[in-house]
């Protein structure tokens, strides 16, 4: 059916944009190592800052903007979530498969209202910490490892249904093909038999 193309068009692009949301945050940090390993010496500098204080500085900034991204790309995983889930569950060969798509969204849902606010509020203050509050850094790695394994497990889920549904499309093109040659073989053995 079209539908399949559809949502595996849509599941690709869920995962095909999570997995490059995940590098760009690799690569945003990334990013600040370089810039602050390449910094002015701080003599040729009118008013020069510590590597240190560079580096929280702008540590604070990418996760400023990766809290921002990730809080934007949770509210359309949700669409893509219900718009997969609904497509899946209409069809009665696949509405069994909508079960997968909508535990992905709940995933989306968990994270969405209760990790992503969290850490993001954990990382306003992460990099200008006080020794005093110096405990709320570990608190803010299991929440960061949380995200990423409820994140890895949403990724998986969605493969696994995108192979399924392929496989699926895959046995149903054969299943028509051989349909189809039959259908020739019938016909050409029909024209035979009149031309006797």
């Amino acid at each position: 059916m079209r539908f399949r193309r559809i949502v595996l068009f849509l599941l690709g692009t869920w995962l095909g944009v999570s997995a490059m949301f995940a590098w760009a945050v690799f690569l945003d940090f990334n990013t600040i190592n370089v810039i602050v390993k390449s910094m002015p010496d701080p003599g040729k500098v009118v008013n020069p800052v510590r590597p240190e204080a560079a580096r929280a500085i702008l540590r604070y900034g990418a996760g400023a903007q990766i809290a921002s991204r990730y809080a934007a790309w949770e509210y359309v995983q949700l669409g893509l979530g219900l718009v997969i889930t609904v497509l899946l569950f209409n069809e009665s060969s696949t509405r069994t498969l909508s079960a997968v798509s909508f535990t992905m969204t709940l995933l989306v849902i968990f994270l969405r209202f209760w990790i992503t606010p969290e850490l993001a509020w954990l990382g306003r203050g992460i990099e200008f910490l006080r020794p005093a509050i110096e405990p709320l850094r570990p608190q803010f790695w299991k929440l960061h490892n949380v995200y990423g394994i409820v994140d890895l497990v949403k990724g998986l889920l969605g493969i696994g249904l995108a192979v399924i549904l392929f496989v699926q499309q895959s046995g149903r093109r054969v299943r028509r093909r051989r349909h189809l040659s039959e259908e020739d073989k019938a016909a050409e053995a029909r024209l035979g038999g009149l031309g006797r």
